[in-house]
């Protein structure tokens, strides 16, 4: 698509509303703009969703000697680390993938098989599918994540692979992208080509 950045450059626009967030702590919406080169619209959608979730304090600023609001200036109140609240726009967290869910066990882990997932996310009330586990496990051992051994019920975290907080993505067009890296670490791009071709 024309004008569209590639997959493996696309920037997260909220992760990069949250780090200058982080960084002020209190701001307004041109604070955030002039920090990070995001337009208006975008950063205001944002924004209101934190300050309606509980994460920003908002409060009016007044043009001296009157009653009319000049801007609206907001402070950070809940501090989550890093990783930026994913709120719809109401304000309310936004449960996590699956795939997000299985990649924080394979990092709290390091080893683990399909049936010891399955038992941990039964436990935290997770809708979910043992074949799109399998696929995904499967995938991240072709990328180069996890190994597993054969004969071995586990998958293996790879020593130098738990690059990050969020969960590698696999794309629709046969390639994974991490997220903590920015970039694709892995693609099929003979099965990419026959598809085009």
């Amino acid at each position: 698509m024309l004008g569209q950045l590639p997959v493996d450059k696309a920037k997260n626009n909220r992760k990069i509303i949250w780090a200058a967030i982080r960084k002020l702590r209190v701001f307004t919406i041109v604070d955030l703009e002039k920090e990070t080169k995001l337009n208006h619209a975008t950063i205001s959608t944002y924004v209101l969703s934190l300050a309606k979730g509980g994460y920003l304090s908002k409060k009016f600023i007044y043009f001296e000697g009157s009653r009319r609001i000049q801007h609206s200036q907001y402070e950070l109140i809940k501090d989550t680390g890093f990783c930026h609240p994913r709120v719809n726009r109401q304000g309310q967290d936004v449960s996590e993938s699956v795939q997000n869910k299985i990649w924080k066990c394979i990092r709290i882990h390091k080893s683990l098989s399909l049936l010891d997932l399955e038992a941990m996310l039964s436990g935290l009330g997770v809708t979910f599918s043992l074949v799109a586990i399998d696929s995904y496990l499967k995938m991240l051992r072709t990328a180069g994540y996890l190994r597993k051994k054969k004969g071995d019920k586990n998958y293996t975290l790879v020593l130098g692979m738990n690059t990050g907080p969020l969960a590698p993505q696999i794309q629709k067009t046969k390639q994974i992208y991490d997220p903590n890296l920015q970039k694709v670490i892995w693609s099929n791009k003979k099965e990419v080509e026959d598809e085009l071709n």
